[in-house]
């Protein structure tokens, strides 16, 4: 049964929302964008600046590497190099704006202390504060909950820029709401994909199936992906090697874009590529890769929605999870089995956590990936985990909003738990005592 035409418009929208292209890991990006926003407003080049990062950004922000800077890692570089070289225009990409000749000018600001980072008092998960001053003037910049939302630009004690994010941060609200398993099946077996929706998929197909191949190709990281293709030539391994690979480039450093989902390169990696070597190997349409794709997009969405772009919860697993449910679609599954296969991953490894981007997220999602083929042959032979047990729940519905409960506020004294180990291995890094409820409320 087609769905209503609200929500056809509501997922489209949604996705092209969502699937948009990052150089580099998403958070160092994102300072990057802020400190470019406050050079420009600015006027010029600053003479000094401060970052301040909700707790999570941090940990996604401190050990992901910076591409175009030869292995530079961590807040303080990232915000040089949105300063001297970023390109607002580019958003998530602006990191591609930077050159050689910019390396010495970032390297010599690092040695000379120009950038302060501290962690900030906030109840946001995703948020940002850059300060910058030149001569006399003072501007401080404010991102919150999506990564290019500028929530805030104070110049001289004056308000130029007030949107505080009145849900998700860019009006994605609406849309999640109304998306849930059947549906999202449904809406990818019709959605028209001869237009612009086939194009973005397309895009997301082309960029993140090229980043995996550089990573199966070259040393990168830990190189997961290619160690785990030399154990097996079987689909199931290499689907899980091909996404692995695409994070040891990642976050390692490798300019490649890739086509993010929730915020997250590394879950738009772990998405797209196992459908992709299973679409190949089985000699699948690409209209029947791109409908999986599809189902997979949305089914990660449909997660996250419940947990926030940002958590303890390592967004592998809700990304191999719904690989997962990708793979059973191209495989036949019924809209129940495609269901119970997310169901069946994210109730098994939902213990995964989040202790930032970095090179080791290789090996957190050939697991998550494992488990969501795994999860796909038990949907497909009637051998699904049980209501009732741990947190499973009645439906594949209710284990989800287990899930995302777990997320969102079983974990956050483990967060900060991981956020004080991380913390105190950071040189240089201070508390602010900075409220940043102020984000939109005033100065």
């Amino acid at each position: 049964m087609p769905v209503s035409e609200t929500i056809q418009k509501a997922y489209t929208a949604l996705l092209f929302q969502e699937l948009i292209p990052s150089q580099g890991c998403t958070e160092p990006a994102a300072i990057a964008y802020a400190a470019a926003v406050c050079r420009e407003q600015l006027g010029g080049f600053p003479e000094h600046m401060k970052v301040s990062c909700s707790g999570n950004l941090f940990k996604n922000a401190k050990s992901a590497v910076i591409p175009h800077t030869d292995g530079l890692k961590g807040i303080a570089a990232a915000a040089i190099c949105g300063a001297v070289g970023g390109d607002t225009a580019l958003k998530l990409e602006i990191l591609k704006s930077l050159s050689k000749q910019d390396l010495p000018e970032i390297h010599r600001l690092l040695n000379d202390a120009f950038c302060e980072v501290a962690l900030l008092n906030t109840p946001e998960n995703l948020h940002i504060v850059v300060e910058g001053y030149r001569n006399r003037d003072y501007v401080r910049v404010e991102i919150c909950r999506a990564h290019t939302h500028i929530a805030k630009i104070v110049k001289n004690g004056q308000t130029v820029v007030d949107d505080p994010p009145a849900d998700g941060g860019d009006g994605s609200e609406a849309a999640t709401a109304l998306l849930n398993p059947t549906d999202i099946y449904q809406f990818a077996a019709g959605a028209d994909l001869s237009g612009d929706l086939g194009t973005l998929l397309r895009r997301q197909v082309t960029y993140n199936a090229a980043i995996c191949q550089d990573g199966m190709e070259h040393t990168w990281g830990a190189c997961v992906g290619r160690l785990l293709a030399k154990q097996s030539d079987s689909v199931e391994n290499l689907a899980c090697a091909f996404a692995a690979a695409g994070s040891d480039a990642r976050m390692s450093g490798c300019a490649l874009p890739v086509v993010i989902n929730a915020g997250s390169g590394n879950q738009g990696i772990t998405i797209t590529a196992p459908v992709y070597i299973y679409a190949q190997t089985m000699k699948a349409t690409e209209e029947q890769m791109l409908r999986a794709l599809l189902l997979g997009n949305l089914m990660s969405l449909y997660q996250k929605s419940m947990i926030g772009k940002l958590s303890a919860y390592c967004g592998a697993v809700s990304a191999g999870s719904a690989a997962g449910a990708a793979i059973a679609y191209l495989c036949g599954a019924s809209p129940e089995q495609v269901a119970y296969t997310f169901a069946n991953a994210a109730a098994s490894i939902s213990g995964v956590l989040c202790d930032g981007a970095k090179p080791s997220c290789a090996a957190k999602i050939a697991c998550a990936v494992h488990m969501g083929i795994l999860a796909q042959k038990m949907a497909m032979t009637g051998n699904n985990l049980r209501s009732g047990d741990g947190i499973v729940g009645r439906t594949p519905e209710d284990t989800a909003r287990h899930v995302g409960a777990l997320a969102r506020n079983g974990l956050t004294a483990i967060d900060r738990q991981i956020l004080d180990i991380m913390y105190t291995s950071t040189p240089g890094c201070q508390h602010t005592e900075q409220n940043a409820h102020q984000k939109t409320t005033g100065d």
